[in-house]
């Protein structure tokens, strides 16, 4: 339960919660992980990405025809059985 802090509004004792267990978290993995914020961003826009791919593959193939892909895309695509033209 979150106690809240009669010199702040009822919205900062949530926000104050998610910052204090966001933290935990990122004191129990230590700081000598070697990735830095930006790095764990990029990761997960990467896994975004491919997770989006592999959907449109398996519901709407014909969407991947004309998609600007880029050749990581059209790599990753083909690791998963994709056939560029349908052939």
């Amino acid at each position: 339960m979150v106690r809240s802090n009669p010199a702040c509004s009822g919205q900062a004792a949530p926000r104050y919660a998610r910052l204090a267990r966001r933290l935990r978290c990122c004191w129990a993995r230590g700081k000598g992980s070697g990735k830095s914020g930006g790095e764990a961003a990029s990761r997960g826009r990467k896994r975004a990405r491919r997770e989006a791919l592999r959907r449109t593959l398996e519901r709407r193939p014909e969407l991947l025809e004309s998609a600007d892909l880029s050749d990581e895309d059209r790599r990753w695509l083909a690791e998963l059985g994709w056939n560029p033209k349908g052939n």
